[in-house]
């Protein structure tokens, strides 16, 4: 029999890694952009007790602006139909620079905020899973990614079979 690090009313203590790609879509208060932005999403998280704690840093460039994103979340799944779907909530950190002359900035304008997201993971095998996911950041202005990518699991669930 695998055995399991969860108990009835408790989340897996694994630690997820995860890469997704998107784009971001930034409202009027980023002066100088006029198009969606290209984005990465890294995300790590672990299980707790009741709750996972994720951590995510974004990155989204295109021409006339840069936008760096540090958030620390609370996360939590619902599994429906063998889909593990997510929401978190939290704050963090936007780093925002006009990569134009027209605006004489020397470095990044910072700025806390919050973030909440949404999203679902579909397990590939024991360690691998697809992940989608789109989330919507408060301060500075609105914004909102939209992205999807891999991610990996460790720790956890014996390795053993199940016969």
């Amino acid at each position: 029999m695998a055995q399991t690090d969860q108990s009835a009313n408790s989340v897996e203590t694994t630690w997820e890694f995860a890469t997704t790609t998107g784009t971001t879509l930034p409202s009027s208060s980023f002066q100088g952009v006029t198009e969606n932005l290209p984005s990465v999403l890294f995300t790590i998280d672990r299980g707790f007790q009741y709750f996972r704690i994720e951590s995510k840093y974004l990155f989204a460039s295109s021409e006339g602006v840069t936008i760096r994103r540090l958030h620390l979340l609370l996360k939590n799944y619902v599994e429906i139909f063998e889909v593990n779907y997510f929401w978190s909530l939290g704050v963090g950190m936007t780093q925002y620079k006009r990569n134009t002359n027209n605006y004489n900035d020397d470095g990044f304008n910072s700025s806390g905020g919050w973030q909440y997201a949404m999203g679902a993971k579909l397990k590939i095998n024991k360690r691998l899973f697809f992940r989608a996911e789109t989330g919507a950041y408060i301060r500075p202005g609105r914004s909102i990614y939209v992205g999807v990518g891999l991610g990996f699991i460790l720790g956890g669930q014996s390795v053993e079979s199940n016969n």
